[in-house]
This record gives structure tokens, C-alpha cells and sequence, in this order.
């Protein structure tokens, strides 16, 4: 399995990602609802500290930083089909 493909993106994931998206697009159009919305994301990317496991310089190095990053998503991944808490997959550098 090449980590670039991205097949650890489940149909599983991507339902829960547009179930929580149309929840947060209802509640900023007006919409009430008898849910709670909660958002947990998890940070991958340069210096992310003890979310994720690479301190590679995207700058000088970007293709072992990007492989590093989505390996770290990757292992990850299935925490994001969560259908009570919306936890996004996002890529931060804090450089």
C-alpha cells in the first residue's frame, strides 16, 4: 500500500467527514438541532508535537516530510469515522 494513494481514506471515513460537515453547514444557516457539536481534529505536520511523530523540514526535505506526515495520518485514520465526534484529518505547519 503506497501512503501517496491515500486508499487508508475509508468510505467509512468520508461518510462520517460529510455526516459532521452537513451537521456544522445546518447549524451556521440557522438550523437547530438536538445534537452537540463536538470537534476533536488531530494535527499532522511539522512540529506537531505529541499528536504526530515528525520534526523533518518540510522545506528542505518535502517529499520525506510529506511520506512522514501521511504515515503518521494514515496509522491515525479510522479515529476520523467517529459519528459523534467530528475529528477532521488536517495537515498544520507551524513553522
Amino acid at each position: 500500500m503506497s501512503l501517496r494513494d491515500l486508499c487508508w481514506l475509508t468510505q467509512e471515513i468520508e461518510e462520517a467527514k460529510l455526516y459532521h460537515q452537513r451537521r456544522i453547514f445546518s447549524l451556521y444557516a440557522g438550523q437547530s438541532s438536538d445534537e452537540i457539536i463536538a470537534i476533536a481534529g488531530r494535527m499532522f505536520g511539522h512540529y506537531h508535537g505529541l499528536a504526530g511523530t515528525n520534526d523533518i523540514d518540510m522545506l528542505r526535505e518535502p517529499d520525506l516530510w510529506l511520506d512522514d506526515v501521511l504515515s503518521d495520518m494514515a496509522e491515525y485514520a479510522s479515529e476520523s469515522a467517529d459519528r459523534v465526534t467530528f475529528i477532521p484529518i488536517l495537515v498544520r505547519n507551524d513553522t
